[in-house]
């Protein structure tokens, strides 16, 4: 299950939804943060990535659910579309989901239900590509944006499960290059502060907006940004691109933190990134359509990203 925000006066995009700082909003990340923590304490880590994946998927739909109804209750209290609060049926889910992206201007989806390890129900709504009439189907691909996030954190896992390296040990132990936040030199960065977003590294967006590429892989390499951006003396470099809070003293969402785990998994394993997933990852899953890279994909098979324009 996958949402992308789209209908007819849309712009391609390729960014989607960025949570801000509401009540709701801070809840939900924190319980996501809290379901990270649980899953990167367990051992056996890919048996338990279907669980993970059927868990996260499950919290992300019923997130939408919910906030989708508290909108719709809020904004049309006198909507045509009725208040739904439990699904008796299929008719149901559909009604809901179809008000809901009407509502909310999404142009295309697909859903499932699992329970019990199954799949009961599932469906495709919209369009995956709407200048070309292109329905979503159920095997239609969505680029999962920061979903992708728990796969990078099981690839590292695995290599701990494997005793390559120690949660709380500084990562500068297994990169050719050094990354210290400016403002704290002397306290190390760890693996675990990677993992929950409590390394000091931050995302600069004044430096990381130019960078993005649209429609297209990023012709830079893993290796080069990441020096460029964390070492002194990089073209990307900047004391902002670290907070001023020592490590592990405050909690900052991070992409390039993210970023950062890839890249580890390719210095522990001697791998590329993309590589170790496909074997490692991706393939025992039974995701035999899925990559870190537009190239490795047939595009007719992805839905293109887009965001709604009055």
């Amino acid at each position: 299950m996958s949402v992308q925000l789209i209908n007819q006066n849309y712009t391609k995009n390729e960014k989607l939804i960025q949570f801000g700082g509401s009540k709701n909003e801070l809840s939900i990340r924190d319980a996501f943060k809290d379901l990270l923590n649980h899953y990167a304490e367990k051992k056996n880590l890919l048996a338990n990535m279907k669980t993970l994946i059927q868990t996260l998927f499950f919290f992300l739909l019923v997130t939408q659910i919910c906030l989708a109804q508290l909108q719709l209750n809020r904004s049309h209290s006198h909507s045509e579309y009725p208040s739904i609060t439990l699904f008796n049926s299929s008719v149901d889910i559909d009604s809901f989901i179809t008000a809901t992206m009407d509502t909310f201007h999404i142009p295309g989806l697909s859903a499932c239900i699992v329970r019990d390890g199954e799949i009961i129900w599932k469906d495709a709504y919209g369009y995956a590509d709407i200048d070309n009439n292109r329905q979503v189907t159920n095997s239609t691909l969505f680029k999962l944006a920061s979903v992708s996030k728990p796969f990078t954190g099981t690839a590292l896992m695995q290599l701990w499960e494997n005793g390559l390296f120690d949660l709380d040990e500084d990562i500068n132990n297994h990169l050719p290059f050094s990354v210290r936040n400016p403002y704290h030199p002397d306290d190390p960065i760890t693996f675990r502060m990677l993992l929950t977003h409590t390394s000091s590294i931050v995302d600069n967006w004044s430096i990381l907006t130019p960078l993005i590429t649209w429609g297209a892989d990023s012709p830079i390499p893993l290796d080069s940004f990441l020096t460029n951006y964390l070492v002194p003396g990089g073209v990307y470099y900047s004391n902002e691109n670290f907070s001023s809070s020592a490590p592990l003293t405050s909690w900052h969402y991070t992409n390039v933190g993210a970023t950062l785990i890839g890249y580890l998994v390719e210095t522990i394993s001697n791998m590329p990134f993309e590589q170790y997933c496909q074997d490692y990852v991706f393939v025992p899953l039974g995701m035999n359509e899925a990559s870190w890279f537009l190239s490795n994909l047939d595009t007719n098979h992805i839905a293109l990203p887009y965001y709604f324009s009055e």
